[in-house]
């Protein structure tokens, strides 16, 4: 709707598709999914791991620490920063994770081996959709466990215990193969600008090409 409304404007506009919004439908998607991913669980039992969900302030102090040192190793391994190493970005969620877990609305699920977390999966519920907004996970365990698939299909399979109606991997690049792969549905995200003069328009036209030239050369 809005974007129709846009498109009928009088300013000129640049209108670009630039990442997607991936999905789990429950519960036909969820279905499909721990399908998919019961060789993992199975292998995971026969390890003598097991995904737990955190419900006391005690297990999110553990568990959420634990989730910060395993997405840093991933990423810094990678060559990245890691997120999570932002004083202010961390302490946020911090807090915000202790509030969603007393109004009921964090969901946050691990997979633990022994007394050992080997993968956190971050989530939000939101009116009928659990939202996934960040994880963490030992990548040694893979492909034999993979604790991040896992995890993935436990919140699935959670959303269509409660009935929900998403399990929401939230917007991801057009090159996304992991979470498409995960998925039964995705949505389009569009990046919009209105212009008021027509020279402005004309040079984020530029822009829009350049950027697509440049990643071809690079690519």
């Amino acid at each position: 709707m809005i974007l129709s409304a846009v498109e009928r404007s009088d300013f000129p506009t640049t209108i670009n598709l630039v990442r997607r919004r991936y999905l789990v439908d429950i519960p036909d998607g969820a279905e499909k999914l721990i399908r998919k991913t019961k060789r993992l669980r199975n292998a995971a039992l026969r390890a003598g791991m097991r995904i737990c969900q955190v419900t006391t302030e005690h297990d999110l102090e553990r568990v959420f620490n634990a989730l910060i040192t395993l997405n840093r190793k991933r990423w810094i391994s990678r060559g990245y920063k890691a997120i999570f190493d932002a004083h202010v970005f961390r302490e946020f969620h911090r807090n915000i994770a202790r509030k969603l877990l007393s109004t009921g609305s964090l969901s946050m699920l691990y997979l633990e081996q022994g007394s050992e977390v080997i993968g956190v999966n971050y989530g939000i519920r939101s009116n009928n959709t659990v939202i996934f907004y960040q994880s963490g996970f030992d990548e040694d365990k893979k492909p034999n466990v993979s604790p991040g698939k896992l995890l993935h299909s436990a919140q699935a399979q959670k959303a269509r215990e409660q009935s929900l109606s998403h399990y929401d991997f939230m917007s991801s690049s057009l090159d996304e193969t992991y979470k498409q792969s995960l998925a039964s549905s995705s949505e389009p995200v569009y990046e919009v600008e209105i212009h008021a003069h027509k020279l402005t328009w004309v040079l984020a036209k530029f822009k829009v090409f350049a950027r697509k030239i440049k990643r071809r050369l690079v690519f």
